[in-house]
């Protein structure tokens, strides 16, 4: 039921760490909760949780992918470091100047076509140099946009751009691909089940457990800190995207495979709950299934008046 791979522990542990920043995101705004302190610290502790996780992620790949070599895995790590100061310093730049004689000639924050082909000609290519060098496609466009996320207009405009395709055509994709590969049928004893129910414990015990403890000695509340562990529990799309990139190497079985499907999705569908069962009352205005109570609203993040006009 697991895999020989002496990657795959370690794998195993990245999978379990990973939190779903985009989908906490879109939770927070339809809770209204993107602009108090619990929102920005659940936020921030995903964003650092995030890069960790998928730097752990792309060098267990690079371990597995050089059959174990050292040689080889140095190697690796060179080459995506030279692609980074690469982007970061000469593509990265270069694409913002363009962007901003963009819009100094008037094309406002929309996104020329000429600037899109562009764009994404760098993307494909930061991509197929990651494939090249081993490590998955997807780090090549993490780390383009690591390269670009300073440049705000930029930004908005490519969320503009392209955030309905994604969500109308490629997201559905994924998961169908993903629903697909995941086979509830081959869970089919009762030590299989078990499996996957300590899974899904461990996942949220290390979660819940360790970010409420952190939160706690960082001096929150209680029920501040239980907040921001819900929130990190939250796994999603990028769990999703991690789970698979461990299947496509052969580090999870298929059986291991669906458990951590079920357990992605069953910790994103509890985030909801468990904030609506622990958020102060006051701080639940409009939001269904919070009564009144009298415990007080989260403290709202400061935000100055430079970054609201950036929003």
């Amino acid at each position: 039921m697991t895999s020989s791979l002496p990657g795959s522990p370690l794998f195993v542990s990245i999978a379990l760490c990973i939190t779903a920043m985009p989908v906490m995101g879109r939770i927070l705004l339809d809770l209204k909760l993107e602009r108090t302190a619990v929102g920005a610290l659940g936020i921030g502790a995903a964003a650092i949780d995030d890069v960790a996780g998928w730097i752990l992620l792309a060098g267990t790949i690079s371990i597995v992918t050089s059959g174990f070599d050292g040689w080889a895995v140095l190697i690796q790590a060179v080459g995506v470091w030279v692609l980074f100061l690469v982007l970061k310093q000469l593509v990265g730049p270069w694409l913002r100047a363009v962007w901003r004689r963009h819009q100094h000639a008037g094309e406002g924050g929309r996104m020329p076509a000429g600037f899109l082909a562009v764009l994404l000609v760098v993307l494909f290519g930061a991509a197929l140099t990651t494939h090249a060098l081993g490590v998955f496609s997807i780090f090549g466009a993490f780390l383009l946009g690591v390269a670009l996320h300073q440049e705000r207009s930029l930004v908005r405009a490519w969320r503009e751009t392209s955030a309905e395709f994604v969500r109308v055509a490629l997201v559905p994709i994924f998961f169908t691909y993903t629903g697909l590969r995941a086979e509830v049928g081959s869970l089919s004893s009762t030590v299989a089940w078990v499996g996957c129910a300590v899974v899904l414990a461990a996942a949220v015990a290390g979660k819940l457990g360790g970010c409420y403890l952190g939160a706690r000695l960082s001096g929150q509340s209680g029920r501040d800190s239980a907040c921001i562990a819900a929130l990190m529990n939250t796994r999603g799309l990028m769990g999703l995207v991690a789970i698979n990139v461990g299947a496509d190497l052969g580090l999870l079985p298929r059986e291991v495979f669906t458990m951590f499907v079920i357990m992605a999705l069953a910790t994103t569908a509890m985030t909801s709950p468990l904030l609506r069962l622990w958020l102060p009352a006051e701080s639940g205005a409009g939001v269904p299934g919070i009564s009144p109570g009298r415990t007080p609203a989260p403290r709202r993040a400061e935000v100055s008046p430079q970054a609201a006009g950036a929003e």
